[in-house]
C-alpha cells in the first residue's frame, strides 16, 4: 500500500513445479514363480520359472511417482494392478514400460519367464487308414494288432499326441500330430509300425507298436489250386483312397508299352466308385496315387462317374512320379462336354486324365531357350491333359474356371539368389510363365504350380538383376518379377523404373503374372490393331473380367 494509504498494487508470483522424471517402479510381484534377483527399483532385468502345468501368471507392478504411466507389452495399465500373462511353451517376455510425468523419460524392465518343458510322451489317439486296433486304444496300452485283407498293400497310421509340442516319429519319420503318414507298404504276414512320442522336454520317450498281418493270397477255388503268382508282381499298381479310405477295388489298373513308352491304365469302377462315396460325407477327396515309375499315368472315368463326383463336390487327386493334378471334378464339366457331342448320354463319355513325361520335342524347344536365357532347367517338361471321347470322337477340356494346383518334382536350387518359377512350353517354343512356389511334400521338393489351363509345364531356375534399379525401391519387386519372366527390360540390365506405364503394358503384366493363355486372332476393342504386341493380353484380360474398354468401344 502507497504512503497516501489509498493507492494499493497487488503482486502475484507464479512458481511452477517441474514434472517428474521419475521412471522407476517401487515394487514388482509374480504370484507364480519366484523373481531372480530380488525386485530393486534400480535393477531392470528378471527372471522367474514356472511348471509345465501353470498356463497363466500374474503380475503387480507398481510406480514409484503416481503420476508415471505404466504400459504392459505396449498396452497402458493401472499402476498396482494385477495383469494376467499367457505362457506358451518355452519363455515368454514381458516388457514393463514406466513413463515420467514429463513425458520425455522412460525406462524398461523386462521379465523372461520360462515355463518348464512338458515331460508327456503319451499318445491321445491312434488311427488305421484300414483295419482295426486290437485292443481298442488307450493312452497306457503301447501293443496293438491289426489285420488287412490281402487287398490292402498299403497303410496310413495317424497318431494324435497329447502335448501338442511332443514330437512324433512313425518308422522313424517325422510326423505332425493328427496328420496321416505317407504309404506305408504292407507284405504279406507280419508288419510291424513303431511309433516314438518324444516329450517337449527331449528327455522323456514311450513307444508303442502296431503288429499289422496282411492276409495271405486268395485260394483260387475255381481252378482247384492255390494261385502261385508272384506276391510283388500282384501287389496294386495303383492306391485309392476316398478320405484316407482305402479302396482300391474302385480301380483296374494294368501296365503296358506302347512305342517304346511304358504306361498305366487306371480304369476306374463306376459301381465300386459310388458305393464308396456312399460312405462319406460331401467334398470327398479321390486320391489315385500310381506307385510304379512310368512315363505316362491316366485314369479313366465314364461320364456318370464324373457326374456322380460333381454331385458329391468331391476333389480328384491323381499322384504319380512324375507330378500330381488336384482337379475339382466339377472342372471337368460333363455336362458341357456332353452337348460339345450333341447331347450324348453322359454314361456313353470316356473322361481320360493324364500325367505324362514331355515329348523329345518339347524338352529340345526348352533347352534352347534356356541355353539363350542363361537359366536353369529345375524339372524337364510334364503333360496334363484331360480328353473325354465318345463315338469315335474325341475333345480337350483344356480351361477352368479356377485355379487348378499341380505339383512337379524338382532339383535343388544352384543359386540361393535365383528363382524358381513354373513356365508353360507354347508349340512355337515360347515360354509362358504360370504362378508357382516351392514346398515340400514328404522327402520331396516340388514346385507348386497354378494354372487355369491345361499344358506341358517345366519348372526353371531364373536369376535377373537390372543395374538401374539398384537401390530403388522397386528393386525386389522388379527383379523378382523379371526372374519370373513376367517383365523385360529396355536393353541390357536396364530397367528404366522411373519411365510411365501405359494401360496397355499394365495390362500386359497382369495377364503375365497370372499365366493367362493369350489370343492373337482376335481383338474385342475398335482401337486395338490385332498386329499390336499388346492386343493378345488385352483380349485375355477383357475374356477374364479383368479389365474392361469404354463405352464406345475403346479401349
Amino acid at each position: 500500500m502507497a504512503q497516501d494509504g489509498v493507492t494499493e498494487l497487488t503482486y502475484t508470483i507464479m512458481v511452477t513445479r517441474l514434472a517428474s522424471d521419475n521412471v522407476q517402479l517401487s515394487s514388482l510381484e509374480i504370484n507364480e514363480g519366484v523373481l531372480s534377483p530380488a525386485f530393486e527399483p534400480s535393477i531392470y532385468s528378471y527372471f522367474a520359472e514356472v511348471s509345465h502345468d501353470i498356463t497363466a501368471v500374474s503380475i503387480t507392478p507398481v510406480v514409484d511417482d503416481k503420476n508415471a504411466k505404466l504400459l504392459i507389452n505396449g498396452q497402458l495399465q493401472a499402476s498396482g494392478s494385477p495383469i494376467q500373462i499367457s505362457l506358451g511353451a518355452g519363455n515368454t517376455n514381458v516388457q514393463i514400460k514406466v513413463v515420467a510425468e514429463d513425458g520425455i523419460h522412460s525406462s524398461n524392465y523386462m521379465l523372461s519367464i520360462q515355463r518348464e518343458a512338458s515331460s508327456n510322451a503319451a499318445l491321445e489317439d491312434l488311427i488305421l487308414s484300414d483295419g482295426k486296433l486290437s485292443p481298442a486304444f488307450t493312452a497306457d496300452q503301447h501293443t496293438y494288432n491289426a489285420t488287412v485283407p490281402y487287398s490292402v498293400s498299403q497303410i496310413r497310421v495317424s497318431a494324435l499326441t497329447h502335448e501338442p509340442n511332443a514330437t512324433l516319429r512313425i518308422n522313424g519319420n517325422i510326423v505332425l500330430s493328427g496328420e496321416p503318414t505317407d504309404p506305408i507298404k504292407l507284405k504279406v504276414g507280419s508288419n510291424v509300425i513303431t511309433i516314438e512320442v518324444t516329450a517337449q522336454d527331449g528327455v522323456t520317450m514311450q513307444e508303442y507298436q502296431i503288429n499289422i498281418t496282411r492276409s495271405k493270397i486268395p485260394t483260387n477255388n475255381s481252378g482247384g489250386g492255390e494261385n502261385k503268382e508272384d506276391d510283388e508282381k500282384l501287389d496294386d499298381l495303383t492306391e485309392v483312397y476316398v478320405d484316407n479310405m482305402n479302396v482300391n477295388r474302385v480301380v483296374n489298373s494294368k501296365i503296358t508299352t506302347e512305342n517304346g513308352k511304358s504306361r498305366v491304365l487306371n480304369k476306374v469302377d463306376t459301381t465300386a466308385l459310388k458305393s464308396s462315396l456312399e460312405q462319406v460325407g460331401d467334398s470327398p477327396v479321390i486320391r489315385v496315387q500310381t506307385n510304379q515309375n512310368v512315363e505316362e499315368v491316366t485314369v479313366t472315368l465314364m461320364g456318370d462317374a464324373v457326374k456322380v463326383l460333381e454331385s458329391k463336390n468331391a476333389l480328384l487327386h491323381i499322384e504319380t512320379a512324375n507330378g500330381s493334378y488336384k482337379l475339382p471334378a466339377s472342372e471337368i464339366s460333363i455336362e458341357q462336354v456332353s452337348e460339345q457331342f450333341g447331347n450324348s448320354a453322359v454314361e456313353e463319355i470316356e473322361i481320360n486324365m493324364t500325367i505324362a513325361k514331355g515329348d523329345t520335342d518339347k524338352l529340345e524347344k526348352l533347352g534352347k531357350v534356356a541355353q539363350q536365357k542363361g537359366f536353369v532347367v529345375q524339372a524337364a517338361p510334364v503333360e496334363f491333359t484331360i480328353t473325354a471321347f465318345y463315338d469315335g470322337k474325341q475333345l480337350k477340356v483344356n480351361k477352368f474356371s479356377r485355379f487348378i494346383q499341380r505339383e512337379i518334382p524338382i532339383k535343388k536350387n544352384t543359386n540361393s539368389k535365383s528363382m524358381t518359377t513354373a513356365v508353360v512350353i507354347e508349340e512355337d517354343g515360347q515360354l509362358r510363365h504360370v504362378p508357382a512356389y516351392k514346398a515340400v511334400n514328404g522327402d520331396v521338393e516340388v514346385a507348386v504350380i497354378q494354372s487355369i489351363t491345361n499344358s506341358t509345364y517345366a519348372v526353371i531356375e531364373n536369376f535377373v538383376q537390372f543395374a538401374d534399379v539398384k537401390g530403388h525401391w522397386s528393386e525386389i519387386p522388379v527383379n523378382d518379377l523379371a526372374s519370373r519372366l513376367i517383365v523385360s527390360g529396355m536393353g541390357p540390365d536396364r530397367f528404366r523404373p522411373t519411365v510411365s506405364t501405359t494401360r496397355a503394358e499394365f495390362t500386359a503384366i497382369i495377364v503375365w503374372a497370372l499365366g493367362l493363355a493369350t489370343d492373337t486372332q482376335r481383338t474385342v476393342f475398335k482401337d486395338i490393331n490385332p498386329n499390336k504386341w499388346y492386343a493378345g493380353v488385352v483380349t485375355a484380360a477383357n475374356d477374364y473380367g479383368i479389365i474392361h474398354g469404354y463405352g464406345d468401344g475403346s479401349f
